[in-house]
């Protein structure tokens, strides 16, 4: 579902703000799914990272009230998201691309 088209009363920046909420809601929700698929991958990606990434640094949390309604319906939708393994991919070949 395209959120931010479904949603149209509203400011545009409440809209935006509730497809944030939505989004991060979302995340969270497939974040439980990748686990289940890819169970040998955090390795190889903290590896990559190590490697093609040293100058990542944490960014500025801004606090802010979370609309808990949007991110429920985010999550509850990451949670369908289905992740299938490419024919004769391994964890490896998928990270070289």
């Amino acid at each position: 579902m395209a959120y931010r088209k479904s949603r149209t009363r509203g400011k545009s920046h409440n809209r935006s703000r509730r497809a944030d909420d939505y989004a991060l809601g979302w995340v969270i929700g497939v974040r439980s799914v990748v686990e289940e698929f890819a169970e040998s991958i955090p390795k190889i990606v903290n590896r990559y990272m190590d490697l093609r990434h040293t100058d990542l640094q944490p960014i500025k949390q801004h606090n802010r009230k979370l609309d808990r309604g949007r991110m429920a319906e985010g999550y509850t939708d990451g949670e369908k998201v289905r992740l299938h393994q490419g024919v004769g991919m391994t964890p490896q070949r998928r990270l070289e691309g």
